[in-house]
């Protein structure tokens, strides 16, 4: 069972990776899939931390809201990032935010250099004919990279 739910949560962080690149925008379907893949897998887990991390994904979720009343993240980021919190045993919060951080300094400088190397006007990945930086790559990243080492 455990191997399922990795797979499933690999792949709807890739697609959110993808989504984000192409359009700039994540659908909820896939924080829905990471919730119900999270269910799935709560069944290994005791009570108490299914309450520490929803608390958690509650924390994320407000922390988040937050962010993106000041166009910071979008609306799809933060509801993402929610649910990506509901795999992340709270001792592990910290490895996994300096991750995330690694991923988004990373990120910023490959997206930065391919808006300069490729005209934006010829292209239909809606990520370089914008300003804004594409969270779900990090976000995505970060995700795969730390939360599935700890499944």
């Amino acid at each position: 069972m455990a191997l399922i739910i990795t797979l499933g949560l690999v792949a709807t962080l890739v697609a959110v990776i993808f989504f984000d690149l192409s359009q700039m925008r994540i659908p909820n379907l896939l924080s829905i899939i990471l919730i119900v893949l999270f269910v799935a897998s709560a069944f290994a887990l005791s009570p108490s931390e299914i309450g520490v991390r929803v608390a958690q994904a509650a924390i994320v979720f407000a922390l988040g809201f937050f962010a993106f009343m000041f166009h910071l993240f979008g609306g799809g980021d933060v509801k993402i990032l929610a649910a990506l919190a509901l795999f992340v045993p709270l001792e592990h919060a910290a490895g996994v935010l300096l991750v995330f951080s690694g991923t988004l300094f990373v990120g910023t400088i490959a997206v930065l250099l391919l808006r300069n190397v490729k005209p934006m006007e010829e292209s239909n990945w809606a990520f370089l004919n914008t300003s804004q930086m594409p969270m779900g790559l990090p976000i995505g990243l970060a995700g795969i990279i730390s939360v599935c080492g700890l499944l």
